[in-house]
Order: structure tokens, then sequence, then C-alpha cells
């Protein structure tokens, strides 16, 4: 089943019915935080930051971006392949980190003026460059474009607890916890 918030205890009334939490040890948590509050000056996005470049994809960037992605986690090629996401106009964009032509790594950023809100998720980064910074360099200057834009607002939906503390060096803050159920029958 989709989560079921945990916040208001709502995932109890399931519990009692023999379901358990599908993700094991692992937590499903969405992140936000308001940006006036987010402070980050240090970059942007076309900076190389210790020999890595970050900038916008292109659709010629797709298929790296498939293999990047294919290492760094299978069930998010699906988000990635959307040819519409490396349009110019587009309220949906990817990030990547490149070096030497090699995409290290992507993040996906959506825009959304009516609610004055953005997101950024389905951060993946080829496991050999992982612990690097890339990840986090790629979520602060994500951010950093979606306040540049005047948005009031940044989450970050159904994310996990091995990079909750990633995100939370970009000033995201837990907001909901979800409890994933599954019953086995």
């Amino acid at each position: 089943m989709p989560g079921i918030p945990m916040n208001d205890g709502a995932h109890l009334f399931f519990q009692k019915r023999g379901y358990i939490h599908s993700w094991g040890d692992t937590g499903c948590y969405d992140m936000d935080q308001m940006l006036e509050d987010f402070s980050y000056n240090e970059h942007s996005i076309g900076d190389t930051i210790n020999g890595i470049t970050y900038r916008w994809a292109e659709i010629n960037d797709l298929d790296s971006i498939l293999i990047c992605v294919s290492d760094a986690d299978k069930s998010f090629i699906q988000y990635y392949q959307n040819e519409d996401l490396y349009q110019k106009d587009s309220n949906e964009l990817i990030l990547i980190a490149e070096k030497n032509k090699e995409v290290l790594g992507a993040i996906m950023l959506n825009i959304n003026f009516l609610e004055d809100m953005g997101s950024v998720g389905a951060t993946a980064t080829i496991q050999k460059y992982r612990n690097m910074g890339i990840a986090t360099n790629m979520v602060l200057l994500g951010t950093k474009y979606l306040k540049d834009i005047g948005l009031s607002r940044a989450f970050i939906g159904y994310t996990y607890t091995q990079i909750v503390h990633m995100y939370g060096k970009a000033g995201y803050k837990i907001c909901m916890e979800y409890f994933m159920g599954e019953k086995l029958v």
C-alpha cells in the first residue's frame, strides 16, 4: 500500500490488522524547508567544484544519465527516461554532475509556480563516486535554483533513512513519516 502517515498514528489501525512496515528498518519520509531560510551562495549551476561540473541536462545526455542512474538505483530509470525533462521550457529539470564527459550524478527538480513550491529528488550518484559530496552539491545547487527563481518552499517526497542526513545538509527537515504497509497472506 502507499505510505500511511505516522504523525497522527493512523498506521496503528493497519498494524492491528496484521500489516507490517515493508521497508524493514528503513523509514520513509517527506522533508521540506522554507526557502527564505535557505542560505547557500558558494556556487551556482554551471560551476565546477572539485573537478566536477554541475549543469542542466540536455537530451543528448540521456544515454549517459541512464547509465549513471542504472548504476545508482535502477528503480529511478523510469523517471529519467521522460524526454520532456530535457526541454529548456519545462517545469521539470534534471541537474547533472559530470567529469570528463561522464555523468557521475543526477537529480530531478520540479517547479510549481501555482503552489509557490519546488522539489528536488530521485538523487542518483554512481556507486564508485559516492561519499565525495556530489549528491549533496546537487541538492544544494538545485535548492538554490528553486530559491533564485522566487519559490518560497522546497519539498522532498518519499525519501528514506539512509539519505535523510544528506538532504539535511541542505536544510531540509522531516515533516512526515510514513508506514509502508504490507500484509502477508
